[in-house]
Protein backbone atom coordinates (compact mmCIF):
# COMPACT_ATOMS: atom_id res chain seq x y z
CA UNK A 1 0.00 0.00 0.00
CA UNK A 2 2.03 2.90 -1.28
CA UNK A 3 1.39 6.62 -1.11
CA UNK A 4 2.63 9.24 -3.53
CA UNK A 5 5.85 9.58 -1.54
CA UNK A 6 6.49 5.82 -1.74
CA UNK A 7 5.37 5.07 1.82
CA UNK A 8 2.64 2.61 2.68
CA UNK A 9 -0.62 3.46 4.47
CA UNK A 10 -3.41 1.51 6.10
CA UNK A 11 -5.01 4.32 8.12
CA UNK A 12 -6.62 7.49 6.92
CA UNK A 13 -7.33 10.03 9.65
CA UNK A 14 -8.87 13.44 9.50
CA UNK A 15 -8.25 16.34 11.82
CA UNK A 16 -10.24 19.41 12.63
CA UNK A 17 -9.34 22.41 10.51
CA UNK A 18 -5.68 23.55 10.85
CA UNK A 19 -4.77 20.81 13.36
CA UNK A 20 -3.06 18.30 11.00
CA UNK A 21 0.45 18.81 12.34
CA UNK A 22 -0.63 18.58 15.96
CA UNK A 23 -2.61 15.39 15.23
CA UNK A 24 0.45 13.87 13.55
CA UNK A 25 2.45 14.65 16.71
CA UNK A 26 -0.25 13.03 18.87
CA UNK A 27 -0.22 9.86 16.73
CA UNK A 28 3.56 9.66 16.17
CA UNK A 29 4.19 6.99 18.85
CA UNK A 30 1.47 4.73 17.40
CA UNK A 31 2.77 4.48 13.82
CA UNK A 32 4.11 6.40 10.84
CA UNK A 33 1.76 9.34 10.14
CA UNK A 34 2.16 12.11 7.59
CA UNK A 35 0.22 14.74 5.65
CA UNK A 36 -1.56 13.56 2.52
CA UNK A 37 -1.41 16.79 0.54
CA UNK A 38 -5.10 17.47 1.30
CA UNK A 39 -6.23 19.73 4.14
CA UNK A 40 -7.09 17.85 7.32
CA UNK A 41 -6.23 14.43 5.80
CA UNK A 42 -3.47 12.30 7.31
CA UNK A 43 -2.15 8.97 6.05
CA UNK A 44 -0.73 6.47 8.46
CA UNK A 45 0.92 3.09 8.54
CA UNK A 46 0.52 0.89 11.62
CA UNK A 47 1.79 -2.62 12.21
CA UNK A 48 -1.17 -4.09 14.09
CA UNK A 49 -4.57 -2.56 13.43
CA UNK A 50 -6.24 -3.89 16.58
CA UNK A 51 -3.34 -2.83 18.82
CA UNK A 52 -3.32 0.62 17.18
CA UNK A 53 -7.06 1.11 17.68
CA UNK A 54 -6.82 0.00 21.34
CA UNK A 55 -3.86 2.27 22.07
CA UNK A 56 -5.56 5.20 20.35
CA UNK A 57 -8.76 4.51 22.28
CA UNK A 58 -6.90 4.69 25.60
CA UNK A 59 -5.32 8.01 24.61
CA UNK A 60 -8.56 9.34 23.18
CA UNK A 61 -10.48 8.62 26.42
CA UNK A 62 -7.79 10.35 28.49
CA UNK A 63 -7.27 13.41 26.30
CA UNK A 64 -9.98 15.98 25.67
CA UNK A 65 -7.48 17.68 23.34
CA UNK A 66 -7.18 14.55 21.17
CA UNK A 67 -10.97 14.21 21.13
CA UNK A 68 -11.16 17.80 19.95
CA UNK A 69 -8.65 17.60 17.08
CA UNK A 70 -9.29 14.05 15.81
CA UNK A 71 -12.27 14.01 13.49
CA UNK A 72 -12.15 10.42 12.22
CA UNK A 73 -10.04 7.31 11.69
CA UNK A 74 -10.72 4.76 8.94
CA UNK A 75 -8.89 1.41 8.92
CA UNK A 76 -7.91 0.39 5.38
CA UNK A 77 -7.32 -3.19 4.25
CA UNK A 78 -5.99 -2.62 0.75
CA UNK A 79 -4.61 0.31 -1.23
CA UNK A 80 -4.19 0.39 -5.00
CA UNK A 81 -3.50 2.83 -7.82
CA UNK A 82 -6.31 3.61 -10.25
CA UNK A 83 -7.42 5.79 -13.11
CA UNK A 84 -10.88 7.23 -13.58
CA UNK A 85 -11.55 4.54 -16.18
CA UNK A 86 -10.34 1.60 -14.06
CA UNK A 87 -11.64 2.47 -10.60
CA UNK A 88 -14.98 0.63 -10.64
CA UNK A 89 -13.53 -2.56 -12.15
CA UNK A 90 -10.72 -2.57 -9.61
CA UNK A 91 -13.13 -1.94 -6.73
CA UNK A 92 -15.29 -4.87 -7.83
CA UNK A 93 -12.24 -7.12 -7.87
CA UNK A 94 -10.85 -5.90 -4.53
CA UNK A 95 -14.19 -5.95 -2.68
CA UNK A 96 -14.80 -9.69 -3.20
CA UNK A 97 -12.73 -10.81 -0.15
CA UNK A 98 -14.62 -8.24 1.94
CA UNK A 99 -17.97 -9.60 0.77
CA UNK A 100 -16.92 -13.03 2.05
CA UNK A 101 -16.64 -11.53 5.56
CA UNK A 102 -20.26 -10.34 5.48
CA UNK A 103 -22.52 -12.86 7.23
CA UNK A 104 -25.96 -11.23 7.34
CA UNK A 105 -27.72 -7.99 8.01
CA UNK A 106 -27.29 -4.66 6.32
CA UNK A 107 -24.62 -2.72 4.48
CA UNK A 108 -23.87 0.46 2.63
CA UNK A 109 -21.02 1.82 0.53
CA UNK A 110 -19.43 5.17 1.34
CA UNK A 111 -16.83 6.92 -0.77
CA UNK A 112 -14.74 9.91 0.26
CA UNK A 113 -13.03 11.29 -2.83
CA UNK A 114 -9.95 13.47 -2.66
CA UNK A 115 -8.83 14.44 -6.12
CA UNK A 116 -10.53 13.90 -9.49
CA UNK A 117 -12.88 16.80 -8.78
CA UNK A 118 -15.51 16.94 -11.50
CA UNK A 119 -14.24 13.68 -13.00
CA UNK A 120 -15.53 11.11 -10.49
CA UNK A 121 -18.88 11.03 -8.76
CA UNK A 122 -18.79 9.55 -5.26
CA UNK A 123 -22.55 8.96 -5.43
CA UNK A 124 -22.36 7.08 -8.74
CA UNK A 125 -19.41 4.98 -7.53
CA UNK A 126 -21.20 4.15 -4.25
CA UNK A 127 -24.32 3.13 -6.13
CA UNK A 128 -22.51 1.02 -8.74
CA UNK A 129 -20.40 -0.83 -6.17
CA UNK A 130 -23.40 -1.20 -3.85
CA UNK A 131 -25.39 -2.80 -6.69
CA UNK A 132 -22.50 -5.17 -7.41
CA UNK A 133 -22.21 -6.16 -3.73
CA UNK A 134 -25.97 -6.68 -3.41
CA UNK A 135 -26.06 -8.88 -6.52
CA UNK A 136 -23.02 -10.87 -5.37
CA UNK A 137 -24.57 -11.45 -1.94
CA UNK A 138 -27.87 -12.51 -3.54
CA UNK A 139 -26.02 -14.97 -5.79
CA UNK A 140 -24.49 -16.45 -2.61
CA UNK A 141 -28.03 -16.72 -1.13
CA UNK A 142 -27.19 -14.18 1.56
CA UNK A 143 -30.07 -11.88 2.43
CA UNK A 144 -28.97 -8.29 2.99
CA UNK A 145 -30.62 -4.93 2.97
CA UNK A 146 -29.12 -1.51 2.30
CA UNK A 147 -29.11 0.72 5.38
CA UNK A 148 -27.48 4.14 5.45
CA UNK A 149 -28.33 5.04 9.05
CA UNK A 150 -26.85 2.14 11.07
CA UNK A 151 -25.57 -0.64 8.81
CA UNK A 152 -23.89 -3.80 10.05
CA UNK A 153 -21.14 -3.26 7.45
CA UNK A 154 -19.82 -0.15 5.73
CA UNK A 155 -17.64 -0.64 2.69
CA UNK A 156 -15.36 2.40 2.92
CA UNK A 157 -13.69 3.79 -0.19
CA UNK A 158 -11.10 6.51 0.46
CA UNK A 159 -9.31 8.08 -2.50
CA UNK A 160 -6.23 10.27 -2.30
CA UNK A 161 -5.32 11.46 -5.79
CA UNK A 162 -4.78 8.28 -7.83
CA UNK A 163 -4.74 5.88 -4.87
CA UNK A 164 -7.74 4.15 -3.45
CA UNK A 165 -8.00 2.66 0.03
CA UNK A 166 -10.71 0.09 0.67
CA UNK A 167 -11.93 -1.18 4.02
CA UNK A 168 -14.87 -2.88 5.69
CA UNK A 169 -16.07 -1.29 8.90
CA UNK A 170 -18.34 -3.42 11.05
CA UNK A 171 -20.91 -1.92 13.41
CA UNK A 172 -19.14 -3.42 16.44
CA UNK A 173 -15.93 -1.60 15.49
CA UNK A 174 -17.76 1.72 15.19
CA UNK A 175 -19.48 1.17 18.53
CA UNK A 176 -16.26 0.22 20.29
CA UNK A 177 -14.15 3.06 18.88
CA UNK A 178 -16.08 6.35 18.67
CA UNK A 179 -13.41 7.93 16.47
CA UNK A 180 -13.95 5.33 13.70
CA UNK A 181 -16.39 7.37 11.66
CA UNK A 182 -17.41 7.09 8.05
CA UNK A 183 -19.11 10.17 6.66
Amino acid sequence: MMSANGKSWNIIATSRKTWENKLIEELRELGDFRRSGFDCVILGSVDGMEAFLEALHVRWKESFFLQMILSSVVPILTVFYFTRETLLAELKEKVNPLIERMARGSFCVRMKRRGYKGELSSFEMERALGDYIYETLAAQRKVFRVDFSSPDYIIAIETVNNQCGLGIIEKELRERYPFVRIR
